[in-house]
């Protein structure tokens, strides 16, 4: 039997690497320029975009479960990066907005993050990056769903 591609190219080891070398370099990145981690930059973003929003919805679209995400927030909160609200039609709920000091820390996590982004752009070239998204975005999109 002839091995896959995947398995040919050893894609899914190279996958792990390669996210395990950026998020090593994106962490270092955001500690030192807004004193983040990127799981804390990614829980920030999907707030800033739908503030007021329920933590368990940024658990959802993140892909977090309700401990882990209870645990961020608090870091976030302890910070004062957010604010936590009692949601307005569920007492048991909370509604999350970023404070003013995590907005200004999302502000200083953009070059950090351009950092990375200039490090892939060295090392690839448009059309690999183009190829790469096409399908990394593919395997979003349809793995979850196998």
């Amino acid at each position: 039997m002839t091995p896959s591609p995947a398995s040919t190219h050893k894609l899914y080891f190279l996958i792990q690497r390669v996210a395990h070398v950026l998020k090593t370099r994106a962490d270092a990145e955001l500690a030192s320029a807004a004193n983040l981690s990127t799981a804390q930059a990614a829980v920030l973003a999907v707030i800033a975009d739908r503030e007021p929003v329920a933590q368990s919805e940024v658990a959802r679209d993140l892909q977090q479960n309700d401990s882990a995400m209870t645990a961020m927030v608090r870091r976030l909160d302890k910070l004062g990066y957010v604010e936590r609200n009692r949601a307005p039609d569920d007492a048991r709920a909370w509604a999350l907005s970023v404070s003013r000091r995590g907005h200004e820390a999302i502000a200083a996590s953009r070059p950090a993050f351009a950092q990375v982004n200039d490090l892939l752009d060295r090392h690839i070239s448009a059309e690999q990056a183009d190829s790469l998204a096409r399908a990394l975005t593919a395997l979003l999109q349809n793995a979850d769903q196998e």
